[in-house]
């Protein structure tokens, strides 16, 4: 078979090296997304051309030392240290059938998370621990009923719509602990992509998506809409091709807590970084790093 493309088949990850920020307001409860912006990586628009069950793992690796403040400086008051691994299965549906022109998939998104993180803060009497802990097991897991994906190979374009649901149920989670490798809340998530890939000259991608975020019952907290934008600008240069990778997300609403709105609480991040990916019939393997050139809050 041609296509690179292949039934269940491991089309080896993703390595994220990046740096994630989070704020003392807690903005998107706590610091952290349901959706990890950047982790489609090169994978932007992108599906299998034949029906059938496929399947990608992603390995990731985040890393971060910082608090940053409403006006992206970092708190120096804070001693703040973070670091996470993930695997993330993402299992695609492809179905024999098409709906106005366009092919038809369902997926499914499991990611098991390692987490371990502290912070103290720096006083005249001396350093004071906040916490020092970790967590292990499931992040919050993805379903999207149906993605709709148009194909014309002919000029190299592909436009996709869609709807993630990422929910609560299942994560690793617990409101009394510091530290989760889930969060107590729902996101609805509309997504729409484009994407240009010439197999011998440029690929353009470009992915936005709209974060609904629903209320933590266990907290009473409300994180703040949000929009993220993924982008990648590569070249096929036969079986290889480098890439630059621009992610960049916005909170457009403040956080509440209880119904009362929270100053200085938007999140922003903008994760940049180079990728290079391999593919050879059915198999692809990418690597990335993305680091974080913007942070607030």
């Amino acid at each position: 078979m041609k296509s690179k493309w292949l039934k269940i088949n491991l089309l080896a990850g993703t390595f994220l090296l990046g740096t994630m920020a989070s704020g003392t307001t807690m903005a998107a409860e706590p610091g952290a997304l349901n959706y990890p912006v950047g982790s489609p990586g090169t994978f932007i628009g992108e599906f299998p051309p034949i029906p059938g069950l496929f399947m990608i793992s992603q390995t990731s690796f985040t890393t971060s030392d910082a608090y940053y403040d409403d006006n992206g400086d970092e708190i120096k008051a804070d001693d703040f240290e973070m670091d996470a691994w993930a695997q993330t299965f993402r299992f695609l549906a492809s179905y024999p059938k098409k709906f106005a022109g366009a092919n038809l998939y369902s997926q499914f998104v499991v990611p098991v998370v390692s987490l371990d993180a502290s912070l103290s803060i720096n006083t005249p009497g001396g350093a004071i621990d906040i916490f020092d802990d970790g967590d292990d097991g499931l992040g919050n897991m993805t379903f999207s009923p149906l993605i709709m994906n148009w194909q014309m190979k002919e000029s190299h374009q592909y436009f996709t719509l869609g709807v993630d649901v990422i929910f609560k149920e299942g994560a690793s989670y617990d409101a009394d602990k510091a530290v989760n490798v889930g969060n107590g809340y729902t996101t609805i998530m509309p997504v729409a992509a484009y994407r240009y890939d010439n197999p011998e000259g440029l690929d353009f991608g470009i992915k936005a998506n709209y974060l609904v975020n629903l209320e933590n019952n266990d907290t009473d907290y409300d994180s703040g809409d949000m929009i993220a934008i993924e982008s990648l600008l590569g070249w096929n240069f036969g079986k290889w091709k480098p890439t630059l990778l621009v992610n960049y997300t916005h909170q457009i609403e403040k956080d509440s807590i209880a119904g009362v709105d929270q100053d200085e609480s938007e999140y922003r991040t903008m994760n940049v970084g180079p990728s290079i990916t391999y593919s050879n019939g059915p198999i692809i393997i990418n690597l990335n790093a993305q680091f974080g050139v913007v942070a607030e809050n």
